[in-house]
């Protein structure tokens, strides 16, 4: 079974500089790994085994692990058209703020720019949440979102979701609630064109749904199951975002879910006709993670890495959340870290 999202996946030109811009912005102070080496778990998309960096960043208050990594052996490949809202792929990280307003004057204070004022989202439970836009340094297009549950000073809590572009909204749905086990509806926006026309280019009203998981079965505390968000438009453009560059290019690159077991996790989905990428692999990182991964496309090619994590700084996870996160987990609430 699919038990949350353990990590968002970011390509980059430059990962120390990437790395230190989400320290300093967004707090994601622990540093889980730091590896350089042929990447032959990913020779099956490459028909190679590239060389590449890779470095896991937490925020040690909550949520999934940034995963950087850059090509050594090749440069990364840049996008060169202008992103539309229309566009197919992974388009946001949403970053979960406290004092929203606050949070956004520190940035403005630190050269960042604001893309859209601060508006409400209405989930279906009722609650109120605060929103707001900007793309920081490394071009990364981030939604803050603030769900009132901080009263301390501004501050980054964590990864909220990522937000995909979708195409095919109906098929898409079905993939994420009936496949991956998103299954709860958190909040449903239409016709937001005035909303997000600042952000980026608008062909068409857009209408977005936020699907999180009815419960999380991860053995890490501060893991809540991950929100996927689809956000779809009406226009016929729909063009990839990956399209002609590789996996591990500048930009979003791979949503990782967590596996309780990967053999009838990744088994079902096979079954389930999932294109398949990469089967079960065996990955140990020294120091860092060791365990299990694979690599799935969803219907619009976009890469899902499963993992089944079995050890991290040699220790079990279950073990490390009860003696290190959640430690620095009510340290970094208590404003110590």
């Amino acid at each position: 079974m699919i038990t949350t999202i353990n990590h968002i996946g970011i390509g980059v030109r430059n990962i120390k500089k990437m790395k230190e811009l989400f320290r300093k912005e967004l707090g994601f102070k622990l540093a889980l790994n730091d590896n350089q080496y042929n990447v032959w778990e990913l020779e099956p998309i490459f028909n190679r085994k590239p060389k590449m960096r890779i470095v896991n960043c937490m925020n040690p208050y909550s949520g999934p692990t940034i995963e950087f990594f850059q090509h050594i052996d090749t440069t990364p490949a840049e996008r060169t058209a202008a992103p539309e809202w229309s566009d197919v792929g992974i388009l946001e990280l949403g970053i979960e703020v406290g004092d929203i307003e606050g949070f956004c004057n520190r940035l403005t204070a630190n050269g960042a720019m604001m893309l859209s004022s601060i508006y409400d989202l209405y989930t279906t439970g009722g609650e109120r949440w605060k929103c707001t836009y900007y793309r920081n340094k490394e071009g990364i297009l981030m939604q803050l979102v603030d769900k009132h549950r901080w009263r301390g000073k501004a501050k980054a809590l964590g990864i909220s979701h990522v937000g995909i572009g979708v195409g095919d909204l109906k098929q898409q749905l079905f993939f994420y609630k009936e496949m991956l086990g998103f299954d709860r509806v958190i909040a449903e926006e239409k016709d937001l064109d005035v909303t997000l026309s600042d952000v980026m280019t608008v062909d068409g009203r857009i209408s977005t749904v936020w699907l999180g998981r009815s419960r999380c079965a991860s053995v890490m505390s501060s893991f809540d199951g991950g929100v996927v968000k689809l956000i779809c438009s009406e226009s016929k453009k729909h063009r990839r975002v990956f399209e002609n560059r590789r996996f591990g290019d500048v930009g979003i690159s791979e949503i990782g879910m967590e596996v309780d077991c990967m053999r009838s996790s990744f088994g079902g989905l096979k079954e389930g006709g999932v294109k398949v990428l990469v089967e079960p692999t065996e990955f140990d990182l020294g120091l860092g993670p060791r365990g299990t991964l694979a690599y799935i496309e969803d219907p619009e090619g976009n890469v899902i890495e499963l993992v089944e994590l079995k050890s991290l700084f040699k220790l079990p996870p279950i073990v490390l959340d009860r003696l290190f996160i959640r430690p620095m987990n009510l340290l970094s609430k208590a404003g110590l870290i």
